[in-house]
């Protein structure tokens, strides 16, 4: 798919009225022509991020689609570098069937397939699914998802603090108070822009959601969402899109992806890649992570029994556990934390090199599958310092403390 290319054409030409308002002002000598920056870029910039990610009246080139080790060619011909991909996503959009591929550098490109299983089938072709990598989504700033009453709380708190410091500024700087108001005034608008729109940031894996959003960061187990679905929704005059998550408490998440066409199609993004990462949840068994459990041990006999399950050097009390057996509470999505992260030592202690090995790299992907930024880095740890024991201990001490 082809970007529109009016809506990139105008974006270029808002861009380039930031030069012009630049010499206009130093010809005229009218500085506040200088806001015209603020304008040009940021529509601008809004232009060009629609015109290359909307699906709407773009234009599409048909042929036949390929995968080799080195490029995703459409009819013979190279359209992208494969490890310049770092991202891919079914997007559902009215009657057809696309995937986003993201790239290290540059725009998204957007493949129209036959059907959801030829979709699916590419994007687990390029070791992108959510079974082999967590997805880092950037959406709309959760103010969309707020009632009006807090967004107003939010926008017009700030005014209360401006009188006092006007106050203080000609008290301070009674000659050069223009200056000072207009440094006030900027930073109200500043707050008020960047409220607005600063992106939430989605990451999803196969335990759970986190979302982040300024100082706000909270993790959603998928052991505890209920449902997960599509919404849009008029808020005053304006229709919302975004992604509603409810959790088994009653608790409503909204995930807000913004106002326009495109964001109904961030929704549809999102929403499938979630489901995706969901139907991932293993099964773990009570047997298996009663073994992995620390009971009344010390950390270090813990560690050691955990490496002693791993490599089957049990004793007569314990029963042996399959090697597979472990690794699937590893990869289980549902599985505690603490449960995965001990899996993972097991896992390691294989005595067979090439277990060793062929375990590392499902410790990786487990990372990688991760949404949880403490066991995400508990499974780095541990796959990085496995061979000191003090170390490990420490990792799964901390993990089950949280």
């Amino acid at each position: 798919m082809r970007p529109n290319r009016w809506f990139v054409g105008l974006a270029f030409i808002l861009w380039a009225l930031t030069p012009a308002a630049v010499l206009l002002s130093a010809m005229t000598g009218i500085w506040p022509f200088l806001t015209i920056i603020v304008h040009s870029v940021m529509f601008g910039t809004m232009a060009y991020a629609y015109g290359t990610r909307s699906l709407k009246r773009a234009r599409a080139e048909e042929g036949t689609l390929a995968l080799d080790a080195e490029f995703l060619r459409l009819s013979g011909r190279p359209v992208v570098r494969r490890s310049e991909i770092i991202q891919a996503f079914v997007v559902p959009h009215e009657k057809d069937i696309f995937v986003r591929l993201e790239r290290k550098e540059g725009r998204p490109l957007f493949v129209r397939v036959k059907d959801d299983a030829q979709a699916r089938s590419l994007v687990a072709s390029l070791g992108l699914d959510a079974s082999r990598c967590a997805a880092a989504l950037t959406v709309a700033s959760q103010v969309h998802a707020m009632s009006i009453p807090r967004q107003m709380v939010l926008f017009i708190t700030p005014l209360f603090v401006i009188p006092p410091l006007i106050f203080l500024a000609t008290q301070l700087f009674p000659r050069d108070f223009a200056p000072v108001l207009v440094g006030l005034v900027a930073l109200f608008l500043g707050w008020v822009f960047g409220v607005a729109f600063m992106p939430t940031s989605v990451r999803i894996g196969t335990d759970g959601i986190v979302t982040k959003w300024f100082h706000q960061k909270r993790f959603y187990p998928h052991t505890r969402i209920k449902t997960v679905e599509r919404y849009r929704e008029f808020v005053t005059n304006k229709l919302q899109y975004g992604v509603k998550v409810t959790l088994t408490d009653g608790e409503v998440v909204k995930i807000p992806t913004g106002q326009s066409e495109l964001a109904e199609q961030e929704a549809a993004r999102l929403c499938e890649r979630i489901e995706d990462a969901r139907a991932q949840g293993g099964g773990s068994t009570a047997s298996t992570t009663e073994a992995l459990a620390r009971s009344d041990r010390t950390v270090r006999d813990w560690v050691r029994a955990l490496r002693q399950l791993g490599d089957g050097a049990v004793g007569l009390r314990t029963a042996a556990v399959p090697r597979d057996q472990i690794l699937r509470i590893l990869e289980d999505g549902t599985a505690q934390p603490i449960d995965r992260a001990s899996a993972a030592v097991a896992a390691l202690s294989a005595v067979e090199p090439h277990e060793r090995e062929h375990a590392k790299a499902r410790v990786r992907v487990a990372a990688e599958t991760a949404a949880s930024p403490q066991l995400r880095v508990a499974l780095v740890r541990i796959a990085e310092s496995f061979e000191d024991e003090q170390a490990i201990g420490s990792v799964l001490e901390e993990l089950g403390r949280r």
